[in-house]
């Protein structure tokens, strides 16, 4: 990955997040919580590149942090982790704003390629929408 990405993993403490957090953790600089409190007062303080949540943990599902951090932080892409995707499940998942779901396990270097390309997205987008925004401002 160009630079060194920044990352919020929302997820439970369990085996497979502590397996996504080894994937990530050396390649990026990466945040992990566990609530929507905590999840809002990350993307509240910091600029993150992408937002990856478990499609549900104890206290919440990926719909409500893909709500929260689109509330907080519009435009940060939210990557959905699943251990059973299936294609339905993706549809309604990007249906709904997610930028991708993939299903775990998955290899590093994948995972790694899609946050890349989740940050590229949001890179992109910004550029984009900064000369709208700057021909909307009187002189």
């Amino acid at each position: 990955m160009s630079p060194q990405r920044n990352v919020l993993l929302v997820m439970d403490k369990d085996l497979e997040a502590r397996n996504v957090q080894e994937l990530l953790q050396s390649h990026t600089a990466l945040t992990c919580v566990q609530t929507l409190g905590e999840l809002r007062v990350h993307l509240g303080r910091g600029r993150y590149d992408a937002v990856l949540c478990g499609r549900s943990f104890r206290f919440g599902s990926w719909k409500e942090i893909l709500r929260a951090a689109d509330e907080e932080a519009p435009g940060v892409p939210t990557i959905v982790l699943s251990s059973d995707g299936s294609g339905r499940e993706w549809r309604e998942a990007v249906g709904v704003g997610a930028f991708d779901l993939v299903t775990l396990p998955i290899p590093r270097n994948t995972l790694l390629g899609i946050v890349e390309q989740a940050a590229a997205s949001q890179q992109a987008r910004a550029r984009w929408t900064l000369p709208a925004a700057a021909e909307a401002v009187p002189a």
